[in-house]
């Protein structure tokens, strides 16, 4: 799933605005209608068009309105298996809702800390210091290296701590 705040909407309605994004992002409209989604103005619309990497694709979009600021709420996956995603994806779609205050208080996001490997590091001692946010493998990913592979004493790695 993606999620993101669309920057500088041109259009005149969000119908408009999702449309324009979506064509100049190189996807091609299928179908849309204009609904609300917890409440908030928002086009769903389906979408072909082409992603480095992955080739063609669908993609369920969701442009929805919140306080003056349009986020885009998407899925998608490969044109020969995007049918049984479909249902998940809108149903996630439909998910977007206002926090409220307390609940934004209340978020404390992860961020990325730098650490210098120690000896007798491995990615599962580093993963679990650091709080078990990640698992080993995926923290040997972000730093460039194979999981089952051993990080480098003295060298400086990214690390994910929990907010």
């Amino acid at each position: 799933m993606l999620l993101e705040q669309v920057e500088m909407p041109r259009g005149n309605g969000i119908e408009n605005i999702a449309r324009g994004q979506m064509q100049s992002a190189g996807f091609r409209i299928q179908s849309g209608s204009r609904q609300e989604i917890n409440g908030l103005d928002a086009f769903i619309g389906l979408y072909t068009g082409t992603l480095q990497g992955l080739g063609n694709v669908m993609m369920r979009a969701a442009h929805i309105v919140h306080n003056g600021n349009v986020y885009l709420v998407a899925g998608f996956s490969a044109v020969n298996v995007f049918s049984p995603l479909d249902d998940a994806i809108l149903r996630s779609i439909r998910t977007f809702r206002a926090m409220t205050a307390a609940e934004a208080e209340s978020v404390h996001p992860n961020r990325v800390d730098i650490y210098v490997v120690r000896g007798g590091d491995s990615w599962q001692s580093i993963a679990e210091r650091s709080g078990g946010v990640i698992k080993p493998s995926t923290l040997a990913i972000m730093n460039g290296a194979e999981p089952a592979s051993q990080p480098v004493v003295g060298r400086r790695i990214k690390i994910v701590v929990g907010g």
